[in-house]
């Protein structure tokens, strides 16, 4: 009796095992899942809504490039290409040391042309009486500005020995570019033309420039101002005496005219120069809606450019856009 109760005890105790395993594996054999605590269920959701926002940054980035470049594209579209400009016109001094050659491959030189001939947009000949050369550093992007004095005897082409400013009225920018090669042992291709007008405009829409003058270039620029205000038909006031103004376009153009001052044309390509400088800063500082009115009017107004200016150029406005300024 005693052995019979303790066997059905032993099975008593065997049925209660088997159903506490059944409880912990479910019917189907297999281990169930601990439900997530609060915590681990936040941080799944944490993890979702990193990815989207990631995606969406994503996406963002990739519709903004998009539309700088499309931007770009459209403002390029305007450029007055010079399709008569052919490079291979253009004359190199054929001694250059390849040391010297090796040195002018790291940088990009453009020349630009400020024409003085009295007529809005036409851009193919005339004195150039501004003449520059910027060369940019490719590696470091530092911009250099170097003025060639208007009246310096060079030889123009076909052993002709003029001033130099007489290069472009006699030949255009090919011959512009081959008396600044073969007189200066350059090897320029790329070159940008411009005129009173654009000057004008481009100086306006930035809202002005400063400049510091004396008595005497204040009183100078009275004249310059008024051909320039009848040739471009804007409005501007003369200055009072020195100071330090906010100029207008023809102020501003009016005041890198001037020459008849002490240092003659030294002085006043050191005028031109202080200009252009202080445009490019304002341009630096513009915003958006000040940089695309200026693109439009710059690429618009009838600027011929070589097709590496262009690509120049186009670098220039996705930089700016992007708000990479130069230095």
């Amino acid at each position: 009796m005693s052995s019979s109760g303790n066997s059905r005890n032993g099975a008593h105790s065997s049925n209660g095992a088997h159903s506490s395993n059944r409880t912990q594996t479910g019917g189907s054999g297999h281990p169930q899942k601990k439900p997530l605590t609060k915590a681990q269920k936040a941080a799944i959701r944490k993890k979702k809504r990193q990815k989207k926002i990631i995606l969406v940054v994503v996406e963002i980035l990739v519709l903004l490039l998009l539309a700088v470049v499309l931007f770009a594209v459209v403002k390029l579209s305007k450029i007055q290409k010079d399709t008569s400009f052919n490079e291979s016109d253009l004359e190199v001094n054929e001694g250059i040391s390849s040391e010297s050659q090796q040195i002018m491959k790291g940088y990009t030189t453009i020349a630009l042309f400020g024409l003085d001939n009295r007529s809005n947009g036409n851009l193919s000949k005339g004195n150039s009486d501004v003449i520059m050369i910027a060369s940019i550093n490719n590696d470091t992007h530092e911009v250099k500005l170097v003025s060639v004095y208007r009246d310096s005897y060079l030889d123009i082409g076909n052993s002709t020995y003029r001033k130099c400013n007489a290069a472009y009225a006699n030949g255009g920018p090919e011959q512009a570019i081959s008396m600044l090669n073969t007189n200066l042992d350059l090897n320029i291709t790329d070159y940008v033309t411009v005129d009173f007008n654009a000057v004008v405009e481009c100086v306006d829409l930035l809202g002005g420039v400063e400049m510091t003058v004396t008595d005497e270039e204040a009183v100078l620029m009275h004249g310059y101002m008024d051909e320039i205000s009848k040739l471009t038909k804007k409005k501007s006031k003369y200055l009072p005496g020195a100071g330090t103004y906010t100029m207008d376009g023809v102020q501003a153009c009016a005041f890198a005219r001037i020459r008849y001052t002490a240092g003659d044309d030294y002085k006043r390509t050191e005028r031109q120069r202080a200009v252009l400088t202080a445009m490019i800063q304002k341009a630096q500082k513009a915003d958006l809606k000040t940089i695309n009115s200026l693109i439009d009017e710059v690429l618009g107004c009838g600027i011929p450019m070589s097709a590496k200016s262009q690509k120049e150029t186009f670098q220039a406005i996705v930089e700016e856009t992007l708000g990479e300024n130069c230095d």
